[in-house]
């Protein structure tokens, strides 16, 4: 069968602009479904790479709880 969701992050513009080569911490899970309960957190890495023409985002997932 299908995963289930369990929640989601975001990651903003202005996050990544605070965090020019990246991000690592623990960041909480917001709901999809307004009818689900959502409780835990992830462990994430976002990295940053490449330069102004051509940059990518690669985010991790180190542990979740």
């Amino acid at each position: 069968s299908r995963d289930d969701i369990i929640g989601k992050v975001c990651i903003t513009r202005d996050m990544l602009a605070e965090h020019p080569k990246g991000y690592s911490g623990w960041m909480s899970l917001s709901e999809v479904d307004p009818d689900e309960e959502v409780q835990g957190e992830i462990h994430l890495r976002v990295e940053v790479l490449g330069s102004q023409g051509s940059r990518r985002l690669r985010c991790s997932v180190l542990e979740a709880r």
